[in-house]
């Protein structure tokens, strides 16, 4: 490590990358969407498990912020590794495929079967889909929207008619 800038550097910096990815497959379960809501329980096993290998100063926090922010680098690698693996042995398209063809590095069953129902999910489905909407999907959008100026009244009708809406108005959404 080196001292003045507090982060590791050269090959001393590759290995811990690898260390924070082993301890991340080994320690961290994957049933947390999001790095900042894994407990701190889990992030201080993981620190105490990276200290079999290295030095952390864990009194100083600029240091620990880097620690952390490799770790969370690894986490999220971790389950993009995993969801490529997932979307390539059918993923979207043919689920029950996708879901019982585990990746043989993931953690356990229990995480593999929580991030398979986390993709699964409808919502998860649109946002990682890399297409454009569909003209439908345009017009459903379209007809939700409200002028600025308008009154919020519950349950009110949309302020825009489906009749009023044109194909250049779709092609200016979908593009």
């Amino acid at each position: 490590m080196d001292k003045d800038t507090k982060t590791f550097v050269g090959t001393s910096a590759t290995k811990f990358a690898t260390e924070c990815g082993i301890v991340i497959r080994n320690v961290c379960p994957m049933n947390f969407h999001t790095w900042d809501s894994v407990p701190k329980e889990v992030k201080t096993l993981m620190y105490e498990k990276l200290e079999g290998s290295f030095e952390l100063l864990r009194a100083d926090n600029i240091f620990m912020e880097y620690v952390d922010a490799r770790l969370r680098a690894q986490w999220k690698r971790t389950r993009g590794v995993l969801s490529q693996h997932w979307k390539k042995n059918g993923g979207k398209t043919n689920l029950l495929a996708a879901r019982s063809n585990m990746k043989p590095d993931c953690r356990s069953e229990e995480d593999w079967n929580h991030l398979c129902n986390y993709w699964e999910l409808e919502k998860t489905r649109w946002e990682t889909s890399t297409s454009k909407p569909s003209s439908s999907q345009a017009i459903t959008t379209l007809i939700n929207i409200r002028p600025m100026d308008a009154t919020f009244e519950p349950h009110s009708q949309p302020q825009i008619c489906p009749q009023s809406i044109t194909e250049e108005t779709i092609a200016s959404c979908t593009s």
